[in-house]
């Protein structure tokens, strides 16, 4: 999904996912200054899809045990993560 997509069709979206990737605030309700809804976190939380997140320690959430990186950094460690699962199949390998 993207930043067009409603609302409300995104737990349609993420339950048909093989692969979620943005930052760690998409499952949780109410971050990313508010436009996570408690349905979106739950939808993404309980897609089969594997989820690739972004660790970014803001609004109050602190990510243990992760090294701080600079935003560029960590997005394109993920791109390359998502890219390598894709590659090798392994985003589909825990729905089935």
């Amino acid at each position: 999904f993207d930043v067009d997509t409603p609302k409300e069709l995104l737990a349609d979206y993420a339950a048909r996912a093989d692969l979620i990737l943005g930052p760690m605030g998409i499952v949780l309700c109410d971050a990313l200054m508010g436009e996570i809804t408690e349905r979106m976190a739950c939808a993404i939380g309980r897609s089969p899809a594997h989820k690739v997140l972004i660790p970014v320690s803001r609004c109050q959430v602190t990510v243990a045990g992760c090294e701080r990186l600079p935003a560029t950094e960590a997005v394109a460690l993920a791109a390359r993560e998502a890219a390598r699962r894709i590659r090798e199949g392994q985003h589909q390998d825990e729905k089935t």
